[in-house]
């Protein structure tokens, strides 16, 4: 047997060990990454669910009197969301126009002028607010309120006008 088949094989060899110190993290037998599905999976992110496709219900209520909407001209409308912290309030206003808000989270109480009773409204609860009718909104709750209010106005009309407490 000739000497330069141990040879070869020690240089062979050594090349392998110097190659697989050089190999990549998924190369040669290095463990690579974690597959994406796992990591977005580990218990420190949860998975987030898709979000809900088609029509999605905000509030809902009734209105016990006969609503009329007319307006003498063109009328622009407006959807907003607005925050109350705990305590806030909306102060006493009107509008010049119909008013309808939606409670996405939390929960307020509703004072009106012809009604000071206070009546609270949840998540999922609407409460419509007739054109020119004085009214308060508050966050008597521990978490923010989030409302989604829609409104129709006459072109370039206030969003609301101030008024005096009437409770």
């Amino acid at each position: 047997m000739s000497r330069t088949g141990p040879r070869l094989a020690a240089v062979v060899g050594l090349a392998a060990v110097v190659l697989t110190g050089c190999a990549q993290p998924g190369q040669l037998g290095h463990p690579g990454p974690e597959p994406l599905a796992t990591v977005l999976a580990a218990p420190s992110a949860p998975v987030m669910p898709p979000p809900p496709t088609g029509p999605v219900l905000i509030g809902s209520g009734r209105v016990e009197e006969r609503v009329n909407i007319r307006t003498t001209a063109p009328a622009e409308y407006a959807v907003a969301t607005i925050v109350l912290r705990p305590g806030e309030s909306t102060g006493w206003h009107r509008h010049d126009g119909p008013e309808l808000t939606a409670v996405r989270s939390g929960e307020i109480t509703v004072l009106r002028e012809d009604d000071c009773e206070p009546t609270r409204y949840s998540p999922g609860e609407a409460v419509f607010f007739p054109d020119g009718q004085p009214h308060l909104i508050r966050n008597d709750g521990r978490v923010p309120a989030e409302l989604m209010v829609t409104s129709l106005l006459a072109p370039g009309a206030p969003s609301q006008t101030p008024v005096a407490p009437a409770c």
